[in-house]
């Protein structure tokens, strides 16, 4: 369960299949495969992806996108957007600049806890007609999966001050992936 993708079609290959997409965005091949282009044709950024997908409260999960300019060293806008029941779980801006040729496309990973059934990825061009000028935003290979428990607990070991954990699920063998110090 943990491996797999909850993003239908994250890698474009059946076009817009199970996104909702508005504005200026396209897909077409990028690298061999294919992918979503925001601005493509020097057009103004205002390109929208957005998907619902289901996730189980308190669980971590982990999201994965390559994304990439292809084109004039112009900078490209993006924002991501994790949306959860009640809160927003992820936003972060990315303004990339392009490589003045090749498409280079860069990994991205960001973690984050559901706080409903359903959660919504978002994805926002806003690039500036100027900067869209002979130059694309790329994005590739959208994936969340939940992070396994041994996982889950080496992100929670990062966290300076643990007052409390929840496990859910089954905890058959979890003593052989926690263990617990305690200070004073």
């Amino acid at each position: 369960m943990s491996n797999v993708n909850l993003i239908a079609n994250g890698n474009f290959e059946n076009g817009f299949t199970g996104w909702d997409a508005s504005g200026n965005i396209v897909t077409k091949e990028a690298n061999i495969s294919l992918a979503a282009i925001f601005n493509g044709g020097d057009t103004v950024g205002n390109g929208i992806l957005a998907q619902k997908f289901p996730t189980i409260i308190g669980q971590i999960y982990n999201l994965t996108f390559d994304y990439g300019v292809l084109g004039n060293p112009h900078t490209q806008d993006i924002k991501i957007e994790v949306i959860g029941t009640n809160n927003t779980l992820v936003s972060q801006n990315l303004n990339v600049i392009g490589p003045n040729g090749s498409l280079v496309l860069k990994p991205y990973s960001y973690n984050f806890i559901a706080d409903g059934a359903t959660t919504t990825l978002k994805i926002s061009d806003s690039t500036l007609l100027q900067n869209s000028i002979g130059c694309d935003s790329v994005l590739k290979n959208v994936s969340v999966v939940l992070v396994p428990i041994p996982a889950a607990i080496n992100v929670i070991e990062q966290v300076s001050a643990i007052t409390h954990i929840n496990i859910k699920g089954d905890t058959t063998n979890i003593n052989e992936h926690i263990s617990l110090k305690t200070s004073g």
